[in-house]
């Protein structure tokens, strides 16, 4: 399928929003003298893209409070640390609190610098490529997407309409075809190529008001988001079904291209897409790759497994779960799907078909569902030569921190004097609660001393042994609320009971 060619945006894109907000701004209650114009002369743009050029407007604004609050408060100059990189970071320390505003933490890092909001948990994170705060990464627009719990109107509304944060690659790859944005020779970044500052503070100013009768509904009709005037006016329903109609047939040639294809896919799934199912069974026959990896993220999120179990099992017998990334996840995905949806089968068998990367994975769902093979893909992911496993594995053994769980950890000292091999377990021992077990690990440290290196010396295997307890103790956060439950759950064992 040719994907249609898209017109790029009028010259005057800034003018015509820059009317068009004014029109917001200052239509207050009055809004039936200036919402008819406004639906009767679309802006041109589909409401994903056109909100997203808000969104990008108002981020850039926000990465310019980080630019100044930068060399105001922690002396860094974007220049210097565009050019030095990290050598170029001010002489402070890399972490802290911004002085003079301490519900701001800050982080350098390379050629860029991080600020996160201490409450509210939003992320502004910028690379310098020059002096200036123009730059926006794609990866970091995208986190900070994510790190939003009270969104602002413009970053609500993307949400809703960009549901998984990622698929928002969609549509600034559109913004490049019609010209709004401009790619330079910095990988994966993009700049605004319209005048941004005025808007930004037009936006702003929306913002004070946009609980006051109407500024919603012109909002609306200021970026020809029919779905949600239609809320509003029966009367655009048809507008509103015609644009979705729209933009799910450009999603579809956007991945029938491999234009983005995964982020495509994702949205078509986000949007419902009534051509989501063509889209799926296409991508289900892709080799490993993200558009495979987002298939089968969308069949497990939408709990499509009985509809295409065929096509899992194919995958479980093509993959190599032990290839290259993303196959591990793919096959160990596919797989975990097929054991849900027929737990009384035997492909739990397959699950030893693993070892390298998932079988921590693998051995916790193995735990959940109380699978005879648990125990082995336990003590397999504890023995493993992929850190993951290990750090994983024994950030669950020291959650359920029961006697069994102690003796696992302990065979594993018993059977090695090397250090970086027992490291993980070494710290889930120290954290049971039961201190008679840290006997074990003390006892072990003594027969096998370790000798630091110097600082020029040290290798990676050295800095792991050092963050062990950091590494461990953030894993038991975050498996906390997923393993916690198994304490009382599984035995091993006790699989048949």
């Amino acid at each position: 399928m040719k994907r249609k060619c898209i017109p790029p945006v009028h010259s005057n894109l800034y003018q015509i929003l820059k009317h068009r907000l004014n029109v917001v701004l200052n239509g207050g209650g009055r809004d039936d003298l200036h919402l008819q114009t406004l639906i009767e002369s679309p802006i041109g743009l589909s409401p994903w893209d056109g909100w997203l050029v808000l969104c990008l407007i108002r981020h850039r604004g926000r990465q310019q409070f980080l630019l100044e609050n930068m060399r105001a408060r922690l002396d860094g100059d974007p220049e210097v640390i565009a050019r030095a990189g990290a050598m170029g970071h001010p002489d402070r320390p890399r972490v802290g609190l911004v002085p003079g505003d301490t519900d701001w933490e800050y982080r350098f890092h390379g050629r860029g610098c991080c600020m996160t909001h201490r409450v509210t948990g939003e992320d502004i994170d910028v690379d310098f490529h020059d002096e200036t705060a123009d730059w926006i990464g794609r990866y970091f627009f995208v986190k900070y997407l994510e790190s939003l719990q009270r969104p602002t109107f413009v970053e609500k509304r993307i949400c809703e309409l960009y549901p998984s944060a990622r698929s928002v690659n969609v549509g600034i790859d559109e913004l490049f075809e019609r010209g709004i944005l401009e790619a330079g020779e910095y990988g994966a970044s993009f700049r605004l190529a319209i005048p941004w500052e005025e808007l930004c503070d037009l936006l702003d100013q929306i913002e004070w008001r946009w609980h006051q009768a109407g500024t919603q509904t012109l909002a609306a009709a200021a970026m020809s988001d029919w779905a949600r005037l239609s809320e509003a006016r029966a009367d655009l329903a048809d507008r509103a079904d015609a644009c979705l109609r729209e933009k799910c047939d450009d999603l579809q040639q956007r991945f029938l291209a491999e234009q983005c294809s995964s982020d495509a896919l994702t949205l078509l799934a986000d949007l419902n897409a009534p051509n989501l199912e063509a889209c799926l069974g296409h991508a289900l026959k892709w080799p490993p790759s993200g558009v495979l990896s987002a298939a089968i993220d969308i069949v497990e999120r939408k709990s499509l497994s009985n509809r295409w179990s065929t096509q899992l099992r194919e995958i479980v017998n093509r993959v190599d779960p032990n290839g290259e990334l993303p196959s591990p996840y793919i096959w160990n995905t596919a797989l975990k799907l097929l054991i849900r949806l027929h737990p009384k089968g035997d492909l739990e068998k397959e699950f030893l078909r693993l070892n390298r990367n998932e079988l921590s994975e693998a051995a916790m769902f193995a735990m959940e569902m109380k699978l005879p093979c648990a125990i082995n893909l336990i003590r397999r992911s504890l023995r493993s030569v992929i850190p993951n496993n290990r750090i994983e594995m024994a950030a669950v053994l020291a959650i359920i921190d029961l006697p069994w769980c102690h003796d696992e950890l302990a065979c594993v000292l018993a059977e090695t004097s090397d250090q970086e091999m027992t490291t993980e377990c070494r710290t889930a021992l120290l954290e049971s609660r039961d201190v008679g077990v840290h006997a074990i690990v003390h006892n072990w440290e003594a027969d096998n001393p370790y000798d630091e290196p110097d600082n020029e010396s040290l290798t990676i295997g050295d800095l792991a042994k050092q963050r062990r307890d950091v590494i461990v103790q953030f894993e038991m956060q975050t498996l906390h609320d997923r393993i916690i439950i198994l304490r009382d759950r599984f035995k091993p064992g006790a699989a048949d009971e």
